[in-house]
């Protein structure tokens, strides 16, 4: 993958918990930089309690399947879910949230553990390997972030 062809994106907190995205790209695969990559279809905000729960705890998987509901979007239309995460078994934590999260379509699905979520799905919608992803972002302050994105309509 080059890295001319990877969006740049950044996520704004703005007010309570709404989040606005903003899309820095020059030009992807030879568009031009207003060109739309991805569509936000639903968000969707849980909170652990305590920040350092047990690997088994629903709130992350819950996130996902609430941002598909917000969205409109079943799981079956997910290939690709980005997870980030710190803390200890915070692995273990993201392969159980993409399990639950999608239930028996995660076998259908990849799921990707690392930094730079919200971009790694724009590059995955962008170059047409999926139709749906989810980014997911468990926080170390316990929340959990899921986006749930599809391909421009």
């Amino acid at each position: 993958m080059r890295n001319s062809a990877v969006p740049r994106a950044r996520a704004v907190a703005h007010l309570a918990h709404e989040w606005l995205f903003t899309l820095e790209a020059d030009t992807v695969a030879g568009r031009a930089a207003d060109a739309a990559l991805a569509e936000l279809r639903g968000y969707a905000l849980t909170d652990d309690w305590p920040a350092e729960a047990d690997p088994g705890d629903l709130q992350p998987a819950r996130a996902i399947r609430r941002a598909l509901a917000d969205g409109r979007m079943a799981a079956r239309e997910i290939a690709y879910v980005c997870v980030e995460g710190s803390g200890p078994r915070a692995a273990e934590r993201a392969a159980h949230a993409f399990s639950r999260g999608l239930g028996s379509f995660a076998t259908m699905a990849v799921m990707d553990f690392g930094e730079g979520t919200v971009a790694r799905c724009f590059g995955a919608l962008d170059r047409g390997d999926v139709r749906g992803a989810v980014a997911l972002v468990m926080g170390r302050d316990g929340v959990n972030l899921a986006l749930a994105f599809s391909r421009p309509r």
